[in-house]
């Protein structure tokens, strides 16, 4: 038997004008392989933030899903980004021992947190409301200096707007 890699086919199945994420697309994702067939649905869009740029958004989910992104989500998603400067030193001082050995190996030195949270971008929000914790994930990039080798830095903040959790991804 041979192995065939799936094939990932994408669909744009309806837009919305959200009041809080602006205009989403729903994207109907499914894989033509034949053994498992599997089919998502993420909603797609772009955020601007007050700093003037702009970062991506996905929520991953039907509309049922979708329709669960509820105030709570909502709430914590307002919060965060009008904070945004505050959560992301946040993400900064969490990450600043990681930093500080990824740094040394190409000799940049990072003074504090504030310093590296200058250097942070964010890049995209995450919600998967289907998938247990209620959490928003924010994705920073830190392309100045490359000190992280082209990862990402995903943070988990809960809906109370609490920093769960801040690692690199990619």
């Amino acid at each position: 038997m041979v192995f065939e890699p799936p094939d990932w086919r994408d669909e744009l199945v309806s837009s919305v004008d959200d009041p809080d994420f602006g205009a989403l697309d729903l994207w109907r994702t499914t894989s033509t392989a034949r053994v498992p067939r599997a089919t998502t649905f993420t909603w797609r869009g772009e955020l601007p933030l007050p700093d003037g740029l702009r970062a991506n958004i996905s929520i991953t989910g039907s509309q049922a899903e979708m329709d669960r992104v509820d105030e709570s989500y909502r709430a914590a998603y307002r919060r965060l980004v009008a904070r945004e400067p505050d959560v992301r030193k946040r993400v900064a001082e969490r990450i600043m021992p990681l930093a500080i050995k990824w740094a040394e190996n190409i000799d940049i030195v990072i003074g504090n947190a504030q310093q590296l949270s200058s250097w942070l971008r964010l890049d995209a929000i995450t919600m998967s409301p289907e998938e247990g914790e209620p959490q928003i994930a924010f994705w920073y990039e830190e392309r100045s200096h490359d000190i992280f080798a082209g990862h990402s830095i995903r943070a988990h903040f809960n809906l109370n707007g609490d920093l769960v959790d801040a690692h690199l991804a990619g």
